[in-house]
């Protein structure tokens, strides 16, 4: 299994070596842009469902969407611009469709990266079974349900 840590350096330097990146990031990460991705600050906390900020520094932009608190970076060029997608949300303790805002960034995201999210949900359902075993069992086990 191979473990990535998305930060914004890893970014800037994939950007320079001409490799396009997307993915979501941690709000505490060093070098995030911490007035968009803390979500204490009021402002933040205070945003409706479907609603976004971004922030740009040359080629990385970051953007924060509530839906759960989505903090995305990319390299890609996006745009700030959000369409409107149906989602299944409870209120009031029923589930009901609504029409929420979701920016470009996620679907970007969303594109490229659903198949590894596939997979890694396959791989953790299984993960609990191969606590006892030696690292190169573990690996084993990770390609053998991979394929």
């Amino acid at each position: 299994m191979v473990l990535v840590l998305v930060s914004p350096a890893l970014f800037l330097d994939l950007a320079k070596e001409k490799t396009l990146a997307c993915g979501t990031v941690r709000a505490g990460r060093k070098g995030s842009p911490g007035d968009i991705m803390n979500i204490k600050d009021k402002e933040i906390k205070s945003m409706k469902r479907g609603q976004c900020v971004f922030r740009q520094k040359g080629r990385l932009a970051a953007c924060t969407w509530k839906d759960k608190f989505v903090h995305l970076l990319t390299t890609m060029p996006a745009t700030s611009e959000c369409s409107t997608v149906t989602q299944a949300v409870k209120e009031k303790g029923k589930w009901m469709q609504k029409e929420v805002q979701r920016p470009a960034i996620v679907e970007l995201y969303n594109k490229f990266m659903r198949g590894v999210d596939l997979a890694d949900q396959r791989v953790r359902s299984y993960q609990r079974n191969t606590k006892s075993y030696v690292w190169y069992m573990k690996l084993f086990c990770y390609l053998v349900w991979q394929s």
